[in-house]
């Protein structure tokens, strides 16, 4: 996520599975895709 776009989504640790599946599955589809770059920005702190 170094460019500030969600590109890849992998576990990190355990439970945070259900997390991951939801993100993946709309960036699966260009509305979900388009609604999570609209929606999720980068924290530059």
């Amino acid at each position: 996520m170094g460019n500030g776009k969600i590109n890849e989504v992998t576990i990190q640790e355990t439970g945070n599975c259900w997390a991951c599946a939801g993100l993946n599955s709309l960036a699966a589809t260009p509305e979900g895709k388009a609604f999570l770059e609209n929606n999720i920005k980068r924290d530059n702190k």
